[in-house]
């Protein structure tokens, strides 16, 4: 029989080499997330790039550039240094766009760019040439489309237009201006 005080011992010993298992256990164990709590980390990023998207004729219908683009795997987003985008017209001048920094959603559906947003097209035969400048504009390049609820400076041939808010329709050729909208007509001044 064992003496009681070197049961307690011996259990204790048990107890500390069971306790010594399970911490060497846990720690040699890879650390597992829990289902949606992806980090938001950088997987890769590119440096000078150009990337083009073509419609199902094999025409050019997008093409973006960048200083830098840092690409995220858990929403598949990147994040844009200087972008500049370009949105081609069969029967017109393209749309250009640039600003300081931007945002590229997954599959390239949506462009958030910020920062001296410029919004040019070159003026059309028997039209006029456009520019729109503003801070923040949200694209929609397969649609088209692009709004800024910021303040929007609005240019062409002789006119001036300030406003807050702005929406783009590109492939109608139409910019609806939609609150505080002042302008100044100076006829035969180049203003863009």
């Amino acid at each position: 029989m064992i003496p009681a005080r070197n049961a307690l011992q011996l259990g204790l010993l048990s107890a500390a080499a069971l306790l010594s298992w399970w911490i060497y256990q846990q720690a040699s164990r890879p650390p597992q997330q829990a289902a949606g709590d992806e980090r938001h980390v950088p997987d890769a990023f590119m440096e000078d790039f150009t990337a083009s998207t073509l419609d199902a004729e094999g025409r050019l219908q997008h093409r973006l550039w960048a200083e830098r683009s840092v690409h995220y795997a858990d929403d598949d987003s990147s994040e844009l240094s200087r972008p500049r985008l370009e949105l081609y017209r069969p029967d017109g001048p393209p749309w250009r766009v640039r600003s300081r920094q931007g945002w590229l959603s997954g599959g390239g559906r949506e462009v958030r760019l910020d920062g001296q947003v410029v919004i040019r097209r070159a003026a059309p035969p028997g039209g006029r040439p456009v520019e729109a400048r503003t801070e923040r504009l949200l694209l929609w390049p397969e649609r088209d489309y692009a709004e800024s609820p910021v303040a929007v400076s609005y240019l062409t041939t002789g006119l001036r237009v300030e406003a807050v808010g702005m929406r783009a329709y590109l492939d109608q050729e139409r910019l609806e201006l939609l609150s505080r909208v002042r302008a100044r007509y100076q006829p035969g001044k180049r203003t863009p």
